[in-house]
């Protein structure tokens, strides 16, 4: 009856715990599209039919839009044609999945910290007397994952839907992975092995798996047992960086500004301390961070390495404890990646990044639970503990809440990220757009214009501010940028052909006929350029703008 109980105890924690994951990320049902969504969903033709599969299994993440890029993704477009196929085009359907796989997410933290903590949960003996089973330890755990704030961004934004696919897939690896190492069936191993691939195909972060493994085996002190599990990872990763390099060649492109050798290193710091400081105290959050470099050791940096020493002395600590050990490279091998400053994109940290390192730090957290449940604390320690354990998820829950409207709509979303990183070039152009596709161009123009002072050589922010004058009227000031946009791509054609219009509507015949001209060597299939030129050189009379 004992076992019969604790099951059922384990079934109905676990249930609320979904429950509750669930009701506070429910508002993202309400969301749309925002950011990337554009591009990756609404834009995708891969995603709108199977016969594009192999084309998705042997291609670069971004090369249905023709950019060639060096990142393999194959399970975003994969789950985003499930998605498709399900729902069309209906956002809410698609936030759904997000909602759903974060939900699932939890059990699976859920399960692999019963799993970590099993002596306990299996009765450990004290004084000949049986301990009850932690129950309580594993359901905080999952809770403080799930309603970690920094995942509101994987949640509500359908794009980053590849951190909640390999989470899940790694997580449930390595859960079947603890089970076939205290003894389980074999064929749970294969199980194991098969999940290991789609989180590999996932993101590529998913190769810490191995590590993981090794880690809890030398940490359990089964390794002499179980070593020979290791060759199964090893093979499915080198088959997998086999199948990658084939696809896309590459691994890192470098886009973020150069740095000397000790520069790189001392930037990584400041780093460590952000995401550290997140992990923890998650307040401020954003969808774009600015990059401050510095040339030397300062305050943040300097906080960073006495984090980092903290960190490694904690796994000296620990390392014959496989919960903790297990948590603590949960937390920071997925980071090792995105400390690489080059290898970053528009952004200097991100929040989805912490995905897999806030179930890291469940999975600590229920650790040092399961000593305050099985009473190995003094009383007042005890309560102490879990009445600022549900303060911590009670705050964490309304934060999450909140933090999801933020990404309803790219207005809302950029409208915040621009009082977090007002110095973030991206960040203003992203609002400037949201006000270009709501008809708002005074304040379109506004943000454009600071996007260009934050970056004076924006080429997109003043193609986009040149339009925008255009649109009013202000032709002086749509020359002027369309001018600056040939200054840094003297290729664009769009700019020789709107450039051409504003020449056309001051009657300026021959410049027009001169730009439309350039439009169509550059383009020889410019429709709109050729016919504009076709029309001056038969009449010269003004046509329609485009």
């Amino acid at each position: 009856m004992g076992r019969l109980s604790a099951s059922i105890s384990r079934v109905v924690l676990a249930a609320l715990a979904v429950v509750i994951t669930v009701a506070v990320f429910s508002p993202a049902l309400q969301n749309g599209f925002v950011y990337d969504d554009h591009t990756q969903v609404l834009k995708n033709p891969w995603i709108t039919d199977p016969r594009y599969i192999p084309e998705i299994l042997s291609s670069s993440l971004w090369s249905y839009s023709g950019y060639t890029s060096n990142t393999y993704r194959p399970m975003l477009h994969l789950s985003f044609m499930a998605s498709y196929l399900a729902f069309g085009f209906k956002a809410w359907g698609w936030h759904l999945v997000n909602v759903s796989l974060h939900a699932i997410n939890g059990l699976l933290v859920f399960g692999v910290v019963s799993r970590l903590l099993k002596p306990a949960d299996e009765g450990a003996q004290v004084g000949g007397r049986a301990e009850a089973p932690s129950l309580l330890a594993p359901f905080f755990a999952a809770l403080l994952f799930a309603l970690h704030p920094v995942n509101a961004e994987p949640v509500a934004w359908v794009s980053a839907v590849t951190e909640l696919t390999f989470t899940l897939f790694l997580l449930l690896s390595f859960y079947l992975y603890l089970r076939v190492s205290e003894g389980g069936r074999p064929g749970l191993y294969i199980i194991s092995l098969a999940s290991f691939i789609p989180a590999l195909l996932s993101k590529e972060t998913a190769m810490v798996l191995p590590a993981l493994v090794i880690a809890y085996d030398l940490s359990s002190g089964r390794w002499r047992r179980v070593w020979k599990y290791w060759a199964g990872f090893f093979a499915v990763a080198a088959l997998y960086m086999i199948v990658r390099t084939y696809a896309i060649g590459g691994v890192i492109e470098h886009r973020q500004a150069p740095l000397s050798g000790v520069e790189l290193v001392i930037n990584i710091f400041p780093l460590v301390f952000q995401y550290a400081g997140k992990l923890i105290y998650p307040a401020n959050l954003s969808a774009l961070y600015e990059l401050h470099t510095i040339k030397s050791l300062d305050l943040n940096a300097f906080a960073g390495i006495a984090a980092a020493a903290g960190f490694t002395a904690a796994l000296a600590a620990f390392r014959r404890k496989r919960a903790v050990i297990s948590g603590l490279l949960m937390v920071g091998l997925p980071l090792l990646p995105v400390l690489y400053i080059p290898a970053l994109s528009t952004s200097a940290s991100a929040d989805r990044y912490l995905y897999l390192p806030t179930a890291g730090l469940g999975i600590i957290v229920g650790f040092l639970l399961d000593a305050v449940f099985r009473g190995k604390l003094k009383a007042a320690f005890s309560v102490a503990a879990v009445i600022m354990t549900i303060a911590v998820t009670t705050a964490y829950a309304l934060s999450s809440f909140e933090r999801v409207s933020v990404w309803k709509d790219d207005l809302a979303l950029w409208s915040d990220t621009v009082k977090k990183s007002p110095g973030s070039k991206y960040a203003h152009y992203n609002l400037a757009l949201a006000y270009q596709e709501r008809g708002d161009l005074d304040r379109a123009i506004g943000e454009f214009t600071e996007a260009i002072k934050a970056a004076p050589d924006y080429e997109d922010a003043h193609f986009n501010l040149a339009w925008c004058y255009q649109q009013k009227g202000d032709n002086i000031n749509a020359a002027l940028h369309y001018r600056e946009v040939l200054r840094l791509d003297p290729g664009s054609a769009d700019a020789h052909y709107n450039l051409g219009l504003i020449y056309r509507g001051e009657f300026l015949i021959d410049e027009a006929a001169a730009e439309f001209s350039e439009a169509l060597r550059l383009k020889p299939g410019y429709a709109d350029a050729a016919k504009a030129l076709a029309e001056i050189s038969m009449t010269g009379v003004r046509i329609e703008e485009r």
